[in-house]
């Protein structure tokens, strides 16, 4: 990863930016509003403001965000460092995973005097033999292997069955107190050198119990160029909405991700990964228990980690409809009672009703009665109207940015640019379709857990 990774990379959205789009969109807003007051008018005021609380919790996170520049802190730590990798290990992750169990090996050791790679694996995965072959003579390597018979109290399945039984084989170890933490990483995440510089700068402040970082996707490990542009926004979420939870609230009121996470030993140790058969978002419910357990005690982890975007459309949905299907379940769940279950359904519902609320749904049903007519009630509305749509094409923009910048791919972002703006619609009917898929699957209580194929 070290070629993918400028000397410097800026962690703040521009305001700039924002204002800018905001007298575009403003502009062509006020010039296009006449306020009207049908059954359609009606419903697009509310809808269509729903959704600004999300877009103020977003802007304060940008401005506590203040000037932050990835971590290039050169101190050293000698708290111990686990580094939990785990993966199917199927035929088509391998490529992927050994780029991220080297970006591991390369970079530890600049920051870190005590750490190791921990990959885990179930019992029978394919992989096994070649990450033995591969990996198992280097000293700061691991392979846990988790039986096939084991079972978590509460019958817990898939990928966080296995997280919770590398946690009690930790505290087995000696390695579930507050002297070791937990770095989470995915199979296609790997890291930079600002990414150790961060873990062992959040580690030796001692302030906090849980940093979440910024997820970029270098264009180098996405082979499909529309799947590329339309996670230009996930980054730009966390360097907005989530900023705003760990790094002004200090409380992950949303959840976090399930990578680019680094949590202490005994905090993980009293949580644990056992929430039970339906949940297929452990990382979010992780995150609520945190929030609920140790409230005010997260942070924002200066760095970026390194990821690939799905590699076909049809993957980018299955991606997303996991998510937004698990997120609702996880609304129903009362044990997550709090200001977090309160936060989190705020969100999601906002998702899971995108499909009625997209541009393109709403004219065909304008042109389908007769009303031509898409104004709000009152004309203050548009001004909000105009705020949302501005901070949607500011994300998107944004984390093209920072994709790109990682990329070291600056010099096309004109070009890319013109194509995210020409494509926004297009990306929100992909996340709003996924949304109303996901939604289906909870209907149906279909809680499986799908794995997309990693690129290399």
């Amino acid at each position: 990863m070290r070629d993918l990774r400028p000397r410097d990379i800026r962690l703040y959205p521009s305001l700039l930016s924002f204002l800018t789009i905001l007298a575009i969109v403003m502009t062509i807003t006020l010039w296009l509003t006449y306020p009207h007051a049908d059954a359609l008018n009606v419903y697009l005021t509310v809808i269509w403001s729903s959704y600004f609380p999300l877009v103020a919790i977003g802007l304060a996170g940008a401005i506590a965000n203040g000037k932050v520049m990835a971590s290039r802190y050169t101190g050293r730590t000698g708290k111990k460092v686990i580094f939990l990798l785990p993966t199917v290990a199927r035929a088509d992750v391998l490529g992927a995973l050994d780029r991220v169990i080297d970006s591991v090996l390369q970079n530890a050791p600049r920051n870190l005097t005590n750490w190791r790679i921990e990959v885990l694996v179930s019992e029978g995965s394919y992989g096994i033999r070649h990450l033995l072959e591969r990996y198992e003579s280097h000293p700061n390597f691991r392979l846990a292997v988790c039986p096939m018979s084991y079972g978590t109290p509460k019958q817990t399945p898939h990928k966080a069955r296995a997280q919770h039984w590398v946690t009690q084989e930790h505290i087995a170890a000696g390695e579930g107190g507050p002297d070791t933490w937990i770095y989470h990483l995915d199979d296609d995440t790997g890291v930079g050198p600002d990414t150790i510089a961060s873990i062992a700068e959040v580690i030796e402040q001692g302030r906090y119990l849980l940093a979440q970082g910024v997820l970029t996707y270098p264009h180098q490990l996405s082979r499909n160029f529309f799947c590329r542009l339309a996670d230009s926004v996930r980054p730009a979420d966390d360097l907005t909405r989530f900023a705003f939870f760990n790094g002004l609230v200090h409380s992950p009121l949303v959840g976090v991700h399930g990578e680019h996470l680094l949590v202490r030993a005994d905090v993980e140790s009293r949580i644990g990964w056992d929430f039970g058969p339906t949940v297929t978002v452990e990382d979010a419910y992780f995150g609520l228990t945190f929030a609920k357990l140790y409230r005010g005690r997260s942070t924002f982890l200066p760095s970026c980690s390194y990821g690939a975007s799905p590699a076909t459309v049809r993957d980018l949905i299955r991606q997303r409809r996991r998510w937004c299907g698990g997120l609702i379940s996880l609304m129903f769940d009362r044990s997550l009672s709090g200001p977090g279950r309160a936060v989190l359904t705020y969100s999601i519902l906002n998702w899971a009703s995108a499909a009625f609320q997209h541009i393109g749904i709403v004219l065909l049903v304008a042109w389908a009665t007769g009303a031509f007519n898409t104004s709000p009630v009152w004309s203050w509305v548009a001004l909000i109207w105009g705020v949302n749509m501005t901070y949607q094409f500011w994300l998107y923009i944004e984390g093209l940015k920072l994709n790109l910048r990682v990329s070291r791919l600056e010099h096309r972002f004109p070009r890319y640019c013109a194509l995210v703006v020409a494509g926004i619609w297009c990306f929100s009917a992909i996340e709003a379709t996924a949304g109303l898929l996901g939604f289906w699957d909870f209907v149906r209580r279909d809680h499986s857990f799908v794995v997309i194929a990693k690129p290399t």
